[in-house]
């Protein structure tokens, strides 16, 4: 149990001086030039950030209160594979709900973040006259929204093929006792739901990875033209 407790500890200090260098990160990101809206897209990342951190938080906080430390932390609270939608040691509705809410919120605030973040990245590269990093944003800027229309296809996937199982965990006591499982979800369905995740997941890293060299491209512009007279 210590040792949970432990990479309990160190993966939440990695969360946060990850969320730490962030928000520093968008805040020399200010400095930016007002031409193509670059100052303004840093500043709407930036506020996107913060409320990201804080809801993060908060579902830190809600989970540990509410499914009972490290349980909670790790999920359990209004997981139903940790006591249903009433979490560990019966924790109230409305917290295991609020929990479950600020999940897909935070999805939601992390795509909208890196999509402003991918347009910032076009206007600094067409400040800098860099069609290089301006064109490599655009192309960045196109794959994330396809990774979020296909992270959204298989979201709804998995709650339509899976739904009836979700049901049965979320209130076990509904099925009564000997009741037995729930129907097993179609086979073509969940075939789709894990093609879809197999290349949600592919082109997702492929996107990481581009994201890195984009960065690199940007830092790479912008020393050059500080070190031009």
């Amino acid at each position: 149990m210590s040792g949970i407790i432990v990479l309990v500890v160190v993966l939440l200090l990695t969360l946060l001086a990850g969320y730490v260098l962030g928000v520093v990160g968008h805040v020399l990101c200010l400095a930016s030039p007002r031409v193509y809206g670059a100052r303004t897209l840093a500043v709407v990342n930036l506020v996107l950030v913060a409320v990201h951190l804080g809801l993060t938080i908060l579902g830190y906080a809600l989970s540990a209160v509410g499914g009972g430390g490290v349980v909670g932390i790790m999920g359990g609270m209004g997981n139903p594979m940790f006591g249903g939608m009433d979490g560990a040691d019966g924790a109230s509705k409305w917290l295991a709900t609020t929990n479950l809410v600020l999940g897909p919120v935070n999805n939601v605030l992390t795509f909208v973040g890196l999509f402003v973040f991918g347009l910032y990245v076009r206007a600094i590269g067409r400040c800098l006259r860099d069609s290089a990093l301006a064109k490599s944003a655009k192309g960045w800027l196109i794959a994330l929204s396809i990774v979020g229309v296909i992270g959204l296809v298989t979201a709804v996937g998995v709650m339509v093929e899976f739904k009836d199982l979700f049901a049965n965990m979320a209130n076990p006591q509904a099925a009564g006792p000997g009741a037995g499982g729930p129907p097993a979800a179609p086979l073509p369905g969940m075939l789709a739901v894990a093609g879809l995740s197999c290349v949600f997941g592919l082109v997702a890293l492929i996107l990481l990875i581009w994201y890195t060299i984009m960065l690199v491209q940007a830092r790479n512009a912008i020393s050059y033209r500080a070190g031009k007279p």
